[in-house]
């Protein structure tokens, strides 16, 4: 062990060891612990010294290794040699506005090497400033990041192949989707004056609707109208939705569509069938929905809703009617068929609750109900089309920039 001898001296005269050889061996240990950080650094990292307008005026081993170039070739180069042709041409004006005042600057840099192999450096630049503050030179510590930039670029392509393969089967999905609901085309035939609002949040809906009409033996007719909207969004409340359309097509060929409330029984037990839930999952109701005719001898509406929403527009005012608090998807379904006169001129409309739910406006706040009866009552007095485009119009002003919040239906049909 190495030891300091003092040598302290009464007489008041100035010791020269006392003096002299502690400031030294400091030095010479500040001298010895600099070497080995610099050692250290050369050995971890890429190091380049450059003067005020970029040139290089050192590169160590690691930085000409990784580069191609030996320490000659890139004397008196600008940085610039390196660059990927992938980083913006603006990358090292940008870097010299935090430098050049005296700032610490960091980012990740693309280099490409001398034989055009590309490759990624996590770099920290720093100025060496002058008794005033002005840059001298700057040194610049670079360590090599191409692994984690490989690895992050195959995660991207993974990622991104995974998304086109799945964007591509769920909107294949919503072309079958849509060819098996029927169009606003069949609405038109059924009720001539008439609109159908189909806004997916998801590329596929899970809001489902069916309509047709039915002759009688008496030579009377009825036409109805059957509309869900399916618990969640995507693909598995599109599965809830095409079971439920598959299930009412069946249910339309059997009966006369003339007992709405038994035709919803007959559906809710139809998808507790399908469905048929295991051991110890709960189901919390798989949609909402509601099935009404109207005979066309004396413009009677049957209706029975499952917690959906129905209104009558009526000489400008908005009837709501009556719906049951429950689901389809529930255990000991229950509905009562309602009744309600019908005057030429009504106006009938059901919808999802996504046309009234949406958020936006100035406090991104829910459209809501209030706001949607008001919005269909000040348009009562254009015709469908034009109410329709009214009615889009306006909750598109309201979503502004906000992602939709719901799958988006109506129906719309004048008597």
């Amino acid at each position: 062990m190495d030891h300091i001898w003092l040598n302290f001296n009464f007489t008041g005269a100035p010791d020269p060891l006392q003096k002299e050889t502690i400031p030294e061996l400091h030095n010479r240990e500040m001298e010895a612990e600099l070497d080995s950080r610099i050692r250290i650094l050369n050995r971890a990292a890429m190091v380049s010294i450059s003067d005020v307008n970029g040139n290089i005026l050192y590169a160590n081993e690691n930085f000409c290794k990784a580069s191609g170039y030996s320490h000659d070739e890139l004397i008196g180069h600008s940085h610039e040699l390196l660059l990927h042709p992938d980083m913006p041409k603006s990358f090292y004006e940008d870097m010299r506005r935090t430098i050049l005042p005296g700032k610490i600057w960091q980012g990740e840099v693309k280099h490409i090497a001398r034989d055009g192999s590309p490759y990624w450096v996590k770099a920290t630049v720093a100025p060496v400033l002058d008794a005033d503050g002005k840059p001298l030179r700057f040194i610049s510590v670079r360590f090599d990041i191409t692994a984690q930039k490989n690895v992050e670029e195959e995660l991207r392509e993974a990622k991104k192949k995974i998304y086109t393969e799945l964007h591509e089967n769920v909107s294949y999905a919503s072309h079958i989707h849509r060819n098996i609901l029927p169009g606003e085309k069949d609405l038109h035939t059924l009720f001539p004056q008439s609109f159908l609002i189909s806004r997916a949040q998801q590329i596929i809906s899970g809001d489902f609707y069916w309509f047709g009409k039915k002759h009688l033996p008496s030579g009377n007719s009825r036409r109805f109208i059957a509309f869900g909207d399916s618990t969640g969004h995507g693909v598995a409340a599109a599965f809830i939705s095409l079971l439920a359309v598959q299930t009412l097509a069946r249910l339309g060929e059997q009966t006369d569509c003339g007992k709405p409330a038994d035709l919803l029984w007959m559906l809710n037990k139809s998808m507790l069938r399908f469905i048929h839930p295991k051991e110890g999952v709960t189901m919390h109701g798989l949609a909402e929905a509601a099935f009404f005719c109207i005979d066309d001898k004396n413009l009677e509406l049957r209706y029975a809703s499952a917690h959906l929403r129905l209104l009558v527009l009526r000489e400008g005012k908005i009837i709501d009617l009556y719906r049951e608090a429950q689901a389809i998807g529930t255990e000991n379904f229950t509905l009562e068929e309602q009744r309600f006169q019908l005057q030429t001129g009504d106006r009938v409309y059901v919808m999802s609750d996504g046309m009234y739910d949406q958020f936006g406006g100035e406090r991104n706040k829910r459209f809501g109900s209030k706001r949607f009866k008001d919005l269909l009552a000040s348009t009562s007095h254009l015709d469908m089309r034009s109410q329709r485009e009214a009615i889009e119009r306006s909750l598109a002003e309201w979503q502004n920039d906000q992602p939709q919040t719901d799958d988006m239906s109506m129906i719309g049909i004048e008597i």
